[in-house]
């Protein structure tokens, strides 16, 4: 493949210092260009399956599969994007953060420098609602500089050869806002009673003790990180192109 505006778009942003939100916006078009490569000519290629090979259909089991597609797609589209860096500048490149728990990824300058974070998250339009949760703590997000990544798929059925085979097909994406996705998430916490510790830790209220507890694990679920009583206020636009995404996703 040639040069790409999307590619172009996001190095004349990154090489200007640009922030957000157009940084966002940038980085949305390189998103969006290597979807369309993945569909097109990678998920096939390194993610097919014959349908002979069932998947599990127990829930930890089936779970263990999404997660597991999750740690492959979010090395695949790293894999994507440097790429396309790279036809058009060695002066960037996106990394993987084994170091700390959160963020999964850095954009950084060729000296290593650290410009913008990454978080990325999967979801499969067949799993239930607590698939994916965004539940670093607000303290620990650059408001800034954190890009949270998310990809829904859904698996692909054709038959090659009389042979039927399965790969995951991206249909939907979105590069948000990390910090407004937590402003909103937290909304949603104090809504339902909930509050924080002195770090930040998300607390709530039991409903067997009355008792405020830590969160047993609903807090950052994305399919709720929007509270039902806001649906009808005026939300961060990037919000707003979260639930795009999920009500394309689960409709």
């Amino acid at each position: 493949m040639g040069k790409t505006t999307s590619t172009k778009s996001l190095v004349a942003s990154l090489d200007s210092g640009q922030r957000f939100p157009i940084i966002l916006d940038s980085f949305r078009t390189l998103l969006d260009q290597s979807v369309r490569v993945f569909n097109v000519r990678v998920g096939e290629a390194l993610l097919v399956r014959t349908t002979d090979e069932q998947l599990p259909t127990h829930p930890k089991h089936i779970a263990s599969v999404r997660a597991r597609m999750g740690t492959l797609l979010e090395a695949i589209f790293v894999t994507l994007w440097n790429e396309e860096l790279k036809k058009e500048t060695e002066r960037w490149s996106i990394t993987f953060n084994y170091v700390t728990e959160y963020p999964d990824l850095y954009l950084r300058d060729n000296s290593g420098k650290v410009h913008f974070r990454l978080e990325t998250k999967t979801l499969h339009n067949e799993a239930d609602e607590g698939a994916a949760r965004f539940d670093t703590w607000t303290k620990l997000i650059h408001r800034n500089e954190d890009i949270l990544v998310i990809l829904g798929w859904k698996w692909r059925e054709a038959v090659r050869d009389g042979v039927v085979l399965a790969w995951p097909e991206i249909v939907k994406s979105e590069a948000l806002s990390a910090w407004a996705l937590a402003q909103e998430r937290d909304k949603r916490l104090k809504i339902v009673g909930g509050t924080f510790g002195p770090q930040g830790q998300p607390f709530v209220c039991s409903s067997r003790t009355g008792k405020m507890i830590p969160d047993p694990g609903n807090y950052g679920k994305l399919k709720r990180i929007v509270h039902h009583s806001r649906r009808g206020e005026e939300l961060h636009v990037d919000v707003s192109r979260l639930l795009g995404l999920l009500t394309l996703l689960y409709p």
